[in-house]
């Protein structure tokens, strides 16, 4: 049995700025534990990373080019988080924090970002 991933807008606390954390959300056996990914932002801007597709046509482009790079970001987590998580003989949140922070694999590789993407849309 293995663990489900998602990234998720913690709307639960503001911060100051007014703006929601990000976080990874795994959840094994009904047990959920939150990861914090360091991107705060408002609703609007979680649903333009979650939809991209649906980002109005008047958002200037520096706004449309943070959106992107935010979407990246959560991607590359996600990824990483998998990756992790496949190499596991058995699932545990302990040894995952300890693989997934320690972890030699950086979110910033592109390609293989990519490639663990394409698999994972095939599969």
């Amino acid at each position: 049995m293995k663990p489900s991933i998602i990234i998720i807008h913690d709307d639960r606390r503001a911060k100051i700025t007014g703006k929601y954390p990000v976080k990874l959300r795994i959840t094994f056996l009904r047990q959920s534990k939150y990861y914090p990914i360091k991107i705060d932002v408002t609703v609007e801007e979680f649903n333009m990373i979650q939809n991209p597709g649906n980002i109005p046509k008047l958002t200037p482009i520096s706004i449309k080019r943070e959106i992107k790079e935010w979407k990246l970001k959560c991607d590359a987590v996600e990824v990483k988080a998998t990756a992790v998580i496949d190499k596991l003989e058995e699932f545990s949140f302990r040894l995952f924090e300890k693989k997934f922070y320690n972890s030699q694999q950086s979110t910033q590789d592109v390609c293989q970002f990519y490639i663990t993407k394409v698999a994972k849309l095939r599969s």
